[in-house]
């Protein structure tokens, strides 16, 4: 492939017309019009700056080889994936910088850096900034689409004057759920493209279900409180609806997945976690410490299944349940939930005795 048709493409995929695409690397729109239609090609001394503004190697500039210059992006983003797999705070970030340096104007690395950068720095800016160029960049609709998810979290949770503002100015450009792939085809009742997909109908609809069952009892799980038990010592928080609430969360978590939640099991014990808090809160100490033993149990599921493990409830049958996710163990996170001094009222208990010994037990 020619340098020209190389440079048009590259041009085209960030959206930017010729007279654009020079201001950025101080030449003529001229120029590049000559480069693109063959009459001319650039100077030596522009190729290294041309790779850099695109973010490819000059090899690839030059159509010498793309394939290897796509491994070499797959094996940083591989590797920026692992790191977040085991929570590497400084590693992660360490290697989607130095990835970027490689290749400056690659999204999927530039959105890698800026996910992590709206974890581990959010009041920084500069997860926005990153989010803000792909934006200005990218015509692709998937890119765009995840940015803009992405873009509200940073900036909801960037902590600037007017983060709220601005997360929800970017709330308002996110696709309607009702518009979602997901959505239109779980609701396909056409015989001829249930005929077309076939066995593909049965997987996207059960993916469908299991992403919809995490959503609504995270959902109601925040909406029940979450972790704001401020909110119940400012008199804003009904206790009893918020423990039936999140009880509720729970047992749709078992309809749909089943009696083993697999990685959902994380999610349960948290939920337990935090009805055993509210229980305490309002002076019931048994329930508080039933609801702790089922904390201990669930986390104690989240470790016990393997990575790549499949669902076998109906609603969900064949659905892959997510890697584990923590560099901790859920029996960890239990170990460390149990030495707040939330507990102090129960820590001599004999039941919370024996659950902590049970724990300690347990390899780290």
């Amino acid at each position: 492939m020619e340098i020209g048709t190389v440079i048009k493409r590259l041009r085209r995929e960030r959206n930017l017309t010729q007279e654009e695409l020079a201001e950025r690397i101080s030449v003529t729109s001229q120029a590049v019009s000559k480069w693109e239609s063959g009459a001319g090609l650039p100077d030596i001394s522009q190729v290294v700056p041309l790779a850099n503004f695109f973010g490819v190697t000059t090899d690839l500039l030059l159509g010498v080889d793309a394939s290897r210059t796509k491994q070499r992006i797959q094996a940083h983003i591989g590797e920026i994936e692992r790191l977040m797999h085991i929570w590497e705070k400084d590693a992660i970030l360490d290697a989607a910088r130095r990835a970027l340096r490689e290749f400056p104007g690659n999204h999927e690395l530039m959105y890698l850096l800026a996910q992590n950068l709206s974890q581990f720095t959010p009041g920084s800016g500069e997860a926005i900034a990153l989010l803000g160029q792909i934006l200005d960049e990218s015509t692709d609709s998937r890119m765009r689409e995840k940015t803009n998810a992405l873009m509200f979290c940073a900036c909801k949770f960037s902590g600037l004057p007017d983060a709220a503002e601005r997360a929800l100015a970017v709330a308002k450009k996110l696709p309607s759920f009702v518009f979602s792939r997901e959505y239109q085809l779980a609701f396909d009742t056409n015989d001829t493209m249930r005929q077309h997909r076939g066995a593909g109908q049965t997987a996207d609809t059960r993916e469908f279900i299991a992403e919809l069952a995490r959503t609504l009892s995270g959902v109601m799980f925040i909406n029940a409180g979450g972790r704001r038990l401020d909110r119940y010592t400012d008199g804003t928080l009904d206790v009893a609806a918020s423990i039936e609430q999140t009880k509720r969360a729970i047992e749709i978590l078992h309809a749909v997945f089943g009696d083993n939640l697999l990685h959902m099991a994380f999610a349960a014990g948290e939920y337990c976690s935090v009805v055993a808090e509210w229980y305490l809160t309002i002076g019931e100490r048994e329930k508080a410490l039933d609801y702790l033993e089922l904390y201990s149990k669930y986390e104690s599921e989240y470790d016990a299944y393997t990575d790549g493990d499949r669902y076998t409830s109906v609603a969900v049958r064949g659905v892959a349940a997510e890697g584990h996710t923590w560099s901790d163990s859920g029996a960890a996170c239990v170990r460390y939930t149990l030495g707040e001094d939330t507990w102090d009222a129960i820590r001599a208990d004999p039941r919370f005795a024996a659950l902590a010994e049970r724990l300690n037990a347990l390899p780290e």
